[in-house]
């Protein structure tokens, strides 16, 4: 994902209102948006095949996992506040995975439930900040 992460870096900064200072929010096309499922469909059956082949616990829901983390990076290169839906997801994903051991009793796991609970945090904070972005965008 690491190279996702430096083509984001570069996309924002290509696309950097120079007056506000702050990136240019992009609208996805439905034509974009069911080209990507589409694709993303052929990445999940990737992915399973791949966490199974490393007997991965937990299968379908940690090829999901990694699937929505995917898409959100996807999104945040295309500078859609969706981006920040698709992160929420894969905390609340994280959050169940993390949660039912320490439910179980495994208290050492408690900081990896915590940590998808700050990251939802901080995702509903991006998602609420790039609506109001877009909205000053669109002059609303």
């Amino acid at each position: 994902m690491f190279p996702m992460y430096i083509i984001g870096i570069v996309s924002w900064f290509r696309h950097k209102n120079k007056e506000t200072d702050s990136v240019e929010v992009n609208k996805i096309s439905k034509k974009e948006w069911i080209i990507v499922a589409i694709v993303f469909v052929g990445i999940f059956v990737g992915i399973y095949y791949l966490l199974k082949a490393f007997n991965t616990n937990e299968l379908v829901v940690s090829t999901i996992s990694v699937l929505a983390s995917l898409f959100a990076i996807y999104l945040q290169i295309r500078r859609s506040r969706f981006s920040f839906s698709f992160y929420m997801i894969n905390d609340i994903i994280l959050m169940v995975l993390w949660g039912i051991p320490v439910i179980s009793g495994n208290l050492l796991l408690l900081p990896m439930v915590l940590n998808p609970i700050i990251n939802f945090i901080n995702d509903s904070y991006g998602f609420y900040n790039w609506k109001k972005l877009e909205k000053e965008q669109r002059g609303e």
